[in-house]
């Protein structure tokens, strides 16, 4: 919920339309949860999709549940750390980010949704380095440098020339 609330904030920062749709289990507190979030430099119709370009996925479950939904060559940005399944589909671009790999005590891997939007926006750049930064500083009660750092690992990891992804 945080990463779409961030990716919202940096963009509305930009002027961009956008919309948030958080959407909660049934389960108890920690139970599933994800949000949608559209981006457009026109008016949005509507908060609800059913095809999408990009899934940040932070678990098997999310991937299982949301691949689908990606449009053909649609981007997959998943933590390689945490997830053990395979994407089935091979017409997606992928960042296959080791989260665990690349924390560091500064920024902890318990912050991988935000590694995985440092690594969105540094190989989608949809929207400014800076407004994500200051998204962060505005939205991040508490441990806004610990942030802030893994916003910049998960960004400088999306810059490395990868031959391949490793998943």
């Amino acid at each position: 919920m945080m990463a779409g609330k961030i990716l919202a904030e940096a963009a509305l920062l930009e002027g961009m339309n956008v919309t948030w749709f958080p959407s909660y289990g049934a389960a108890v507190r920690g139970g599933p949860a994800n949000c949608t979030v559209i981006v457009s430099d026109r008016p949005i119709g509507s908060p609800v999709v059913r095809k999408t370009e990009t899934l940040i996925a932070l678990n098997d479950v999310s991937l299982n549940r949301f691949e689908n939904m990606l449009v053909t060559g649609g981007f997959l940005v998943m933590d390689s750390s945490n997830i053990k399944m395979r994407p089935r589909r091979g017409d997606l671009s992928i960042e296959a980010v080791p989260v665990k790999a690349i924390a560091s005590d500064e920024a902890p891997s318990r912050l991988a949704n935000i590694y995985l939007i440092g690594a969105y926006v540094g190989r989608k750049g949809l929207m400014k380095p800076q407004s994500v930064r200051e998204a962060i500083s505005r939205l991040s009660l508490a441990d806004s440098e610990a942030n802030l750092r893994a916003f910049e690992l998960g960004k400088e990891f999306s810059s490395i020339d990868k031959k391949s992804q490793d998943i």
